[in-house]
């Protein structure tokens, strides 16, 4: 049975941000970074084919992050473990009439009459809904229909890095009329459109697309 080698570690706040532009900017497939909760400290994580390239990839990292604490945890799982290890960092998340849901909890969670469910299941793809800036930008759609209620019916968006497509499905739920989302990531569109069939009870206003940010944002 294959294993895989992870590498983890509480991180200091102030490179939070740096790291996450990091790891983007560098298309990573290796390194991620997540904060279960606003006041909790943020933690690196990686998860390596064996600890020969664990090792290799923790130096070029330090590189670039002098600052990265001495020890990092060093543990070896098996795939079918790794592959679900990101669930633990997961959970429902609300706020007004918006409502997050991971798919595993589907069937425990009662959504008010109402409200705008998302069912998401993020897989590999970047974007669980566990991140602040994530929430924060969910927020500001819910500012935006509050402070623009004649325009409830007649709102275009566009997701750039949608990753899982949280977002952008999250629009459409709220009743923007059209979404689009793009990544470059193809494994994160594949997920996209996993969770739109997820999601049968959103309006099929969302369309999801493999592109970088010059022909994302040309349409």
């Amino acid at each position: 049975m294959s294993t895989q080698t992870e590498l983890r570690a509480i991180v200091p706040a102030e490179l939070a941000d740096q790291l996450e532009i990091y790891f983007f900017e560098t298309e990573t497939v290796y390194w991620g970074g997540m904060q279960r909760e606003i006041t909790d400290p943020y933690e690196v994580f990686g998860f390596f084919p064996d600890e020969e390239t664990a090792d290799a990839e923790l130096a070029a990292l330090r590189e670039e992050f002098p600052e990265l604490p001495e020890d990092f945890a060093l543990s070896t799982m098996e795939d079918s473990y790794w592959q679900n290890a990101y669930k633990e960092f997961v959970k429902p998340w609300s706020n007004r009439q918006l409502q997050w849901i991971p798919l595993w909890e589907r069937d425990n969670i009662e959504v008010p009459e109402g409200n705008a469910a998302v069912y998401l299941d993020a897989g590999m793809a970047f974007g669980t809904g566990a991140h602040e800036t994530t929430r924060l930008c969910a927020r500001r759609l819910l500012d935006y229909l509050e402070a623009n209620p004649d325009k409830q019916n007649d709102i275009d968006l566009i997701d750039a890095g949608c990753g899982s497509g949280v977002l952008a499905l999250s629009a459409a739920a709220l009743g923007f009329t059209k979404v689009f989302g793009f990544d470059f990531d193809p494994e994160a569109i594949r997920v996209c459109h996993e969770n739109i069939d997820y999601n049968s009870h959103i309006p099929k206003c969302v369309d999801f697309e493999v592109a970088d940010l010059e022909k994302g944002l040309d349409g």
